[in-house]
Protein backbone atom coordinates (compact mmCIF):
# COMPACT_ATOMS: atom_id res chain seq x y z
CA UNK A 1 0.00 0.00 0.00
CA UNK A 2 1.23 3.26 -0.98
CA UNK A 3 0.94 6.61 0.83
CA UNK A 4 0.04 9.55 -0.86
CA UNK A 5 2.17 12.89 -0.04
CA UNK A 6 -1.38 14.05 1.07
CA UNK A 7 -2.17 11.08 3.09
CA UNK A 8 0.94 11.56 4.82
CA UNK A 9 0.17 15.10 5.85
CA UNK A 10 -3.63 14.32 7.27
CA UNK A 11 -1.65 11.66 9.21
CA UNK A 12 0.96 13.99 10.88
CA UNK A 13 -1.69 16.85 10.97
CA UNK A 14 -3.75 14.03 13.01
CA UNK A 15 -1.39 12.73 15.76
CA UNK A 16 0.06 16.56 16.28
CA UNK A 17 -3.75 17.32 17.32
CA UNK A 18 -4.59 14.56 18.92
CA UNK A 19 -1.05 15.29 21.48
CA UNK A 20 -2.32 19.03 21.82
CA UNK A 21 -5.75 17.78 22.67
CA UNK A 22 -3.93 14.95 25.39
CA UNK A 23 -1.94 17.94 26.66
CA UNK A 24 -5.30 20.17 27.20
CA UNK A 25 -6.60 20.87 30.65
CA UNK A 26 -10.29 21.26 31.20
CA UNK A 27 -10.47 24.89 33.43
CA UNK A 28 -13.72 25.82 35.56
CA UNK A 29 -13.15 29.16 36.41
CA UNK A 30 -15.25 31.39 38.67
CA UNK A 31 -15.17 35.57 39.46
CA UNK A 32 -16.45 35.83 42.64
CA UNK A 33 -16.84 39.81 42.73
CA UNK A 34 -18.39 42.20 40.32
CA UNK A 35 -16.19 44.57 39.65
CA UNK A 36 -15.19 45.12 36.14
CA UNK A 37 -11.31 45.37 36.74
CA UNK A 38 -11.81 42.42 38.87
CA UNK A 39 -12.38 40.34 35.68
CA UNK A 40 -10.57 42.29 33.02
CA UNK A 41 -7.77 41.00 34.68
CA UNK A 42 -9.51 37.37 35.54
CA UNK A 43 -10.34 37.36 31.45
CA UNK A 44 -6.97 38.20 30.79
CA UNK A 45 -5.95 34.64 32.38
CA UNK A 46 -8.28 32.83 31.13
CA UNK A 47 -8.01 34.29 27.71
CA UNK A 48 -4.11 33.17 27.57
CA UNK A 49 -5.17 29.53 28.72
CA UNK A 50 -7.75 29.34 25.91
CA UNK A 51 -4.74 30.64 23.08
CA UNK A 52 -2.89 27.69 24.20
CA UNK A 53 -5.47 25.12 23.41
CA UNK A 54 -6.96 24.60 27.38
CA UNK A 55 -10.78 24.19 27.38
CA UNK A 56 -11.91 26.83 30.21
CA UNK A 57 -15.98 26.90 31.32
CA UNK A 58 -16.28 30.39 33.29
CA UNK A 59 -18.94 31.78 35.77
CA UNK A 60 -19.06 34.90 35.33
CA UNK A 61 -20.76 38.62 36.03
CA UNK A 62 -19.55 39.95 32.62
CA UNK A 63 -20.00 37.79 29.76
CA UNK A 64 -18.73 38.45 26.45
CA UNK A 65 -21.70 40.43 23.77
CA UNK A 66 -23.44 38.04 22.22
CA UNK A 67 -21.23 36.65 19.06
CA UNK A 68 -18.68 37.90 20.31
CA UNK A 69 -17.31 34.24 22.47
CA UNK A 70 -13.40 34.35 22.06
CA UNK A 71 -12.78 30.61 20.70
CA UNK A 72 -15.09 27.35 20.53
CA UNK A 73 -12.67 26.12 23.36
CA UNK A 74 -14.36 28.79 25.72
CA UNK A 75 -18.08 28.94 27.38
CA UNK A 76 -19.72 31.16 29.70
CA UNK A 77 -21.99 31.18 32.38
CA UNK A 78 -24.07 34.63 32.79
CA UNK A 79 -23.65 35.56 36.52
CA UNK A 80 -25.02 38.88 36.04
CA UNK A 81 -28.73 38.52 37.12
CA UNK A 82 -27.98 37.06 40.45
CA UNK A 83 -24.57 39.06 41.19
CA UNK A 84 -24.34 42.06 42.07
CA UNK A 85 -21.79 44.37 39.52
CA UNK A 86 -20.22 47.83 39.38
CA UNK A 87 -19.19 49.48 36.44
CA UNK A 88 -17.77 52.78 36.06
CA UNK A 89 -17.92 53.66 39.65
CA UNK A 90 -16.02 56.88 40.76
CA UNK A 91 -13.45 56.41 42.39
CA UNK A 92 -14.09 58.49 45.34
CA UNK A 93 -16.61 56.17 46.28
CA UNK A 94 -14.58 53.32 45.52
CA UNK A 95 -11.71 54.58 48.21
CA UNK A 96 -14.69 55.30 50.20
CA UNK A 97 -16.09 52.01 51.12
CA UNK A 98 -12.86 50.14 50.45
CA UNK A 99 -10.38 52.57 52.39
CA UNK A 100 -10.20 50.90 55.75
CA UNK A 101 -10.64 47.53 57.36
CA UNK A 102 -11.65 48.75 60.30
CA UNK A 103 -15.47 48.12 61.13
CA UNK A 104 -16.00 46.75 57.73
CA UNK A 105 -14.17 43.39 57.83
CA UNK A 106 -17.68 42.03 59.17
CA UNK A 107 -19.54 42.97 56.06
CA UNK A 108 -16.60 42.07 53.90
CA UNK A 109 -16.60 38.87 54.47
CA UNK A 110 -20.17 38.66 54.69
CA UNK A 111 -19.96 39.84 51.24
CA UNK A 112 -17.55 37.23 50.38
CA UNK A 113 -19.47 34.44 51.61
CA UNK A 114 -22.58 36.22 49.49
CA UNK A 115 -21.48 36.07 46.25
CA UNK A 116 -20.21 32.33 47.07
CA UNK A 117 -23.83 31.10 48.02
CA UNK A 118 -24.82 32.85 44.62
CA UNK A 119 -22.47 30.67 42.62
CA UNK A 120 -22.98 27.74 44.42
CA UNK A 121 -26.88 27.75 44.08
CA UNK A 122 -27.00 28.41 40.30
CA UNK A 123 -28.33 25.49 38.45
CA UNK A 124 -25.37 25.56 35.95
CA UNK A 125 -22.80 25.22 39.07
CA UNK A 126 -25.44 21.95 40.11
CA UNK A 127 -25.06 20.65 36.75
CA UNK A 128 -21.33 21.10 36.56
CA UNK A 129 -20.90 19.41 39.13
CA UNK A 130 -23.27 16.31 38.58
CA UNK A 131 -21.62 15.79 35.22
CA UNK A 132 -18.02 16.26 37.17
CA UNK A 133 -18.98 13.39 39.60
CA UNK A 134 -20.67 10.80 36.82
CA UNK A 135 -17.80 11.43 34.53
CA UNK A 136 -19.37 12.76 31.58
CA UNK A 137 -17.22 16.62 31.60
CA UNK A 138 -14.54 16.32 34.37
CA UNK A 139 -12.99 18.86 34.87
CA UNK A 140 -8.72 19.01 35.88
CA UNK A 141 -8.45 22.43 37.90
CA UNK A 142 -10.14 25.10 39.30
CA UNK A 143 -9.75 29.03 39.12
CA UNK A 144 -11.25 31.45 41.02
CA UNK A 145 -11.05 34.68 42.67
CA UNK A 146 -10.43 34.52 46.55
CA UNK A 147 -11.72 37.58 49.28
CA UNK A 148 -11.48 36.98 52.75
CA UNK A 149 -13.19 33.44 53.09
CA UNK A 150 -12.20 29.94 52.06
CA UNK A 151 -15.82 29.52 50.71
CA UNK A 152 -13.76 30.23 47.32
CA UNK A 153 -11.99 26.69 47.90
CA UNK A 154 -15.16 24.54 48.25
CA UNK A 155 -15.85 23.76 44.39
CA UNK A 156 -11.69 22.30 44.88
CA UNK A 157 -12.62 20.08 47.42
CA UNK A 158 -16.05 18.72 45.68
CA UNK A 159 -14.08 18.08 42.45
CA UNK A 160 -11.08 16.48 43.77
CA UNK A 161 -8.99 18.62 41.64
CA UNK A 162 -6.04 21.48 42.24
CA UNK A 163 -6.82 24.82 43.02
CA UNK A 164 -5.31 27.99 41.78
CA UNK A 165 -5.80 31.69 42.90
CA UNK A 166 -6.49 34.89 40.30
CA UNK A 167 -5.87 38.02 42.24
CA UNK A 168 -6.24 41.53 40.50
CA UNK A 169 -4.30 42.76 43.61
CA UNK A 170 -0.72 44.25 43.36
CA UNK A 171 0.10 41.24 46.43
CA UNK A 172 -1.97 37.83 47.56
CA UNK A 173 -3.84 40.48 50.48
CA UNK A 174 -5.08 39.87 53.70
CA UNK A 175 -5.21 36.08 53.78
CA UNK A 176 -1.79 35.40 52.72
CA UNK A 177 -1.07 33.28 55.37
CA UNK A 178 -3.66 30.50 54.98
CA UNK A 179 -3.31 30.68 50.96
CA UNK A 180 0.72 30.52 50.76
CA UNK A 181 1.56 29.85 54.59
CA UNK A 182 4.10 33.06 54.62
CA UNK A 183 3.53 36.07 56.57
CA UNK A 184 4.59 39.42 55.78
CA UNK A 185 7.42 41.07 57.76
CA UNK A 186 5.11 44.59 58.86
CA UNK A 187 8.72 46.34 59.62
CA UNK A 188 9.54 46.25 55.87
CA UNK A 189 6.40 45.39 54.14
CA UNK A 190 3.37 47.26 54.12
CA UNK A 191 0.00 45.77 54.59
CA UNK A 192 -2.29 45.50 51.70
CA UNK A 193 -4.63 48.49 53.18
CA UNK A 194 -1.99 50.92 54.37
CA UNK A 195 -1.53 54.33 53.55
CA UNK A 196 1.99 54.03 52.83
CA UNK A 197 4.07 52.26 50.25
CA UNK A 198 6.46 51.10 52.12
CA UNK A 199 7.13 51.59 55.73
CA UNK A 200 10.14 54.24 56.09
CA UNK A 201 9.93 55.66 59.57
CA UNK A 202 9.38 54.02 63.02
CA UNK A 203 5.72 55.55 63.09
CA UNK A 204 4.51 53.88 60.04
CA UNK A 205 5.99 50.36 61.24
CA UNK A 206 4.22 50.84 64.44
CA UNK A 207 1.16 51.08 62.58
CA UNK A 208 1.98 48.76 60.28
CA UNK A 209 2.39 45.85 62.54
CA UNK A 210 -0.89 47.26 64.67
CA UNK A 211 -2.75 46.88 61.11
CA UNK A 212 -1.49 43.52 60.08
CA UNK A 213 -2.52 41.86 63.15
CA UNK A 214 -5.57 43.45 63.79
CA UNK A 215 -6.45 42.56 59.99
CA UNK A 216 -5.37 39.15 61.00
CA UNK A 217 -7.57 38.43 63.53
CA UNK A 218 -10.40 40.45 62.31
CA UNK A 219 -10.70 38.33 59.47
CA UNK A 220 -10.81 35.08 62.33
CA UNK A 221 -13.34 36.62 63.83
CA UNK A 222 -15.98 37.21 61.17
CA UNK A 223 -15.52 34.17 59.43
CA UNK A 224 -15.91 32.57 62.69
CA UNK A 225 -18.88 34.38 63.29
CA UNK A 226 -20.42 33.84 60.14
CA UNK A 227 -19.82 30.24 59.85
CA UNK A 228 -21.69 30.39 63.36
CA UNK A 229 -25.02 32.80 62.92
CA UNK A 230 -25.04 31.43 58.66
CA UNK A 231 -23.82 28.27 58.52
CA UNK A 232 -23.47 27.05 54.92
CA UNK A 233 -22.67 23.79 52.86
CA UNK A 234 -19.11 24.58 51.98
CA UNK A 235 -18.54 25.14 55.86
CA UNK A 236 -18.51 21.72 56.31
CA UNK A 237 -15.41 20.69 54.45
CA UNK A 238 -11.92 21.86 54.57
CA UNK A 239 -10.33 24.21 53.04
CA UNK A 240 -8.21 23.60 49.90
CA UNK A 241 -4.42 25.39 50.12
CA UNK A 242 -4.19 26.70 46.30
CA UNK A 243 -1.36 24.98 44.44
CA UNK A 244 -0.67 28.22 42.85
CA UNK A 245 -1.78 32.00 43.29
CA UNK A 246 -1.55 34.78 40.03
CA UNK A 247 -1.06 38.11 41.49
CA UNK A 248 -1.53 41.35 38.90
CA UNK A 249 2.30 42.57 40.39
CA UNK A 250 5.77 42.68 38.46
CA UNK A 251 8.82 42.65 40.16
CA UNK A 252 9.98 46.12 38.22
CA UNK A 253 6.87 47.71 40.02
CA UNK A 254 6.81 46.67 43.58
CA UNK A 255 9.50 47.16 46.55
CA UNK A 256 11.36 44.19 47.43
CA UNK A 257 9.99 42.14 49.33
CA UNK A 258 10.26 37.99 49.58
CA UNK A 259 7.45 35.95 47.70
CA UNK A 260 6.08 32.73 48.33
CA UNK A 261 7.03 30.00 45.67
CA UNK A 262 3.31 29.10 45.03
CA UNK A 263 2.83 32.94 44.17
CA UNK A 264 3.21 33.71 40.68
CA UNK A 265 3.15 37.31 39.04
CA UNK A 266 1.16 37.96 36.15
CA UNK A 267 1.54 41.58 35.75
CA UNK A 268 -0.17 43.48 32.46
CA UNK A 269 -1.22 40.16 31.41
CA UNK A 270 -4.52 41.39 30.92
CA UNK A 271 -3.35 44.24 28.68
CA UNK A 272 -3.82 44.45 25.12
CA UNK A 273 -1.39 45.60 22.57
CA UNK A 274 -0.91 49.14 21.92
CA UNK A 275 -2.96 50.86 18.51
CA UNK A 276 -0.76 52.97 16.08
CA UNK A 277 -1.82 56.72 16.83
CA UNK A 278 -3.59 58.03 14.07
CA UNK A 279 -1.59 60.28 11.48
CA UNK A 280 -2.39 64.14 11.83
CA UNK A 281 -2.41 66.06 8.50
CA UNK A 282 -0.54 68.72 8.02
CA UNK A 283 -2.87 71.38 8.30
CA UNK A 284 -3.52 69.79 11.86
CA UNK A 285 0.23 70.07 12.46
CA UNK A 286 0.50 73.70 11.88
CA UNK A 287 -2.26 75.12 13.55
CA UNK A 288 -0.84 73.29 16.59
CA UNK A 289 2.59 74.45 15.74
CA UNK A 290 0.84 78.64 15.98
CA UNK A 291 -1.67 78.00 18.81
CA UNK A 292 1.42 76.82 20.44
CA UNK A 293 4.04 79.18 19.52
CA UNK A 294 1.36 81.97 19.97
CA UNK A 295 0.58 80.72 23.71
CA UNK A 296 4.43 81.06 24.64
CA UNK A 297 4.16 84.37 22.90
CA UNK A 298 1.85 85.24 25.83
CA UNK A 299 3.48 83.79 28.60
CA UNK A 300 6.77 85.96 28.18
CA UNK A 301 4.50 88.85 27.84
CA UNK A 302 2.97 88.39 31.22
CA UNK A 303 6.25 87.59 33.20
Amino acid sequence: MRWSPLSWWLAVATVVATACAANAANILAVETMGGMSHWNFMSGVLRALVDNGHAVTAFTPFPSPVGHRPRDNYTEVDMSPEMLTSVNRRLTDVRKKWKTPFGRMYDWVRLARNACEKIYGHPAMGDVLRRHRDGRARFDVVFVEPFLSDCASYLARRLSVPLVYVTPLPAVGLMERWYTGHAANPAVESNLVADHGIPRTFAQRLSNAALSAYCTVAVVVANAALRYAEPREYDTVAAVTPSLVFVNSHYVSEPPKPVAPSVVNVGGIHLKPPNRLPEVSKRRQWRAHFFFQRWNYIQRSQE
